[in-house]
This record gives structure tokens, C-alpha cells and sequence, in this order.
């Protein structure tokens, strides 16, 4: 198994340390990968720009099979729009490769398996509450 931990934050100022550790942590006790083993892309961008270089080097180690499992933090990391994280998690499915969330709990304390289907809940329960990120 090929993993890629991918990690994102908006700003510059912004840590990593947190999503590192969630994304290295999961793929050691859930996947059963050695940590030497595990690539780490990291992107301090918005979401809404998919030129952030972590991510275009993730997806192209995706599409050319050297990475064939990627886990992220929360699914939100990928991308910011349903359409971007559609299109992404598209690449990487055609590509044969899976997505893991390690924080993949629905607001409605379910865990879910299926990315985008947690990430529309989780932009429809932001809409109704107002919030924005």
C-alpha cells in the first residue's frame, strides 16, 4: 500500500503539526503502514485554488500509481466547492486509488465512508447555521 497523508490550512500563520499527526497516526493503527512509509503533502493555501503545489504533487502520484491510498484530516482539506472535491475525488477513483478521512464523523455522531457524502452534510449543516470557513 502507497499511502499520501495530504495536509492543508488556509494561512501561512496556521500549524500543520495537528492534521500531520491525525492523517500519520490513522494510516499506522488503521492501515497498517510503517510511518517510513507514508509521504506527507502539505499545502499552507486556500482550498479554493487547486494550484496549491502539495496538491497538484499528491494528485500526480495519484494518476501515475505511486500513491494508492490518500487520507486527509477532514475531506474539507482536498477542497473547499463540491464541484473541486467532485473533480478530486473523481481523479483519484479513476485512478484506482482510495480516500480515507481520519476524522470521518458525520455531525450526526455516524461514521460515513463515503467523502463527498459527508462533506455535503457538512456544507449543508453549515449553511443552515450560518457559518462559513
Amino acid at each position: 500500500m502507497k499511502v499520501g497523508c495530504y495536509c492543508r490550512v488556509s494561512t501561512p500563520e496556521q500549524n500543520l503539526d495537528r492534521q500531520i499527526e491525525s492523517t500519520t497516526t490513522y494510516s499506522q493503527s488503521e492501515l497498517d503502514v510503517a510511518l517510513s512509509e507514508l509521504q506527507v503533502y502539505r499545502d499552507k493555501a486556500t482550498g479554493t485554488n487547486t494550484s496549491r503545489e502539495g496538491y497538484k504533487r499528491l494528485m500526480g502520484d495519484v494518476e501515475a500509481g505511486e500513491v494508492d491510498t490518500v487520507v486527509v484530516h477532514e475531506i474539507s482539506r482536498l477542497a473547499r466547492s463540491l464541484q473541486d472535491l467532485d473533480r478530486t475525488v473523481s481523479r483519484v477513483m479513476e485512478s484506482g486509488a482510495t480516500i480515507h478521512s481520519s476524522g470521518m464523523v458525520s455531525h450526526s455522531g455516524m461514521a460515513t465512508n463515503n467523502p463527498c457524502t459527508d462533506y455535503r452534510c457538512r456544507c449543508s449543516e453549515r449553511s443552515r447555521s450560518g457559518r462559513r470557513e
